[in-house]
């Protein structure tokens, strides 16, 4: 048991490492991604979501409560000082990590915002096309009286 706690205390000091890595990264982050990281990528995605729905059918098949399970795990005499410092380090790592999924969740959402704008749907679009079709016809005289042809 004290093994498997050491595994997963590892664990968590690596997934803090990468949590913390994510804010301050600069640049893009396509040159690291190879296709066998990508397919690895979508495999664990995969797989973690099998896991999280068979863990939330069977909470549900055996009526368990997780934040009652989460209250009496931590009041319970059985466990260790340790291993509830490292209960706590997982409850803050994934505050942070849900934290980070919602500012980006914002960001991504601000950056299709601002792609239909530039693509040129709603009036803005259009506004701005006219504005960059008239840049286009200045230099051959396009802001005088032109008369088309």
């Amino acid at each position: 048991m004290q093994e498997d706690f050491n595994r997963v205390e590892i664990l968590l000091g690596v997934v803090a490492d990468i949590i913390k890595a994510i804010p301050i990264h600069q640049g893009p982050i396509s040159r690291n991604l190879t296709p066998e990281v990508m397919m690895e990528l979508d495999r664990l995605e995969k797989a973690m979501g099998e896991f999280r729905d068979i863990n939330k059918q069977s909470y549900k098949t055996a009526n368990v409560d997780i934040d009652k399970l989460r209250r009496e795990t931590f009041s319970s005499e059985q466990i260790t000082p340790k291993q509830k410092q490292i209960l706590i380090r997982a409850l803050e790592i994934e505050n942070e990590a849900r934290a980070l999924q919602s500012q980006y969740a914002q960001v991504l959402a601000m950056n299709k915002i601002e792609a239909a704008r530039l693509t040129g749907t709603g009036k803005e679009g259009e506004k701005r096309e006219i504005k960059d079709r008239r840049k286009r016809y200045k230099p051959i005289g396009g802001d005088k009286k032109w008369i088309p042809i």
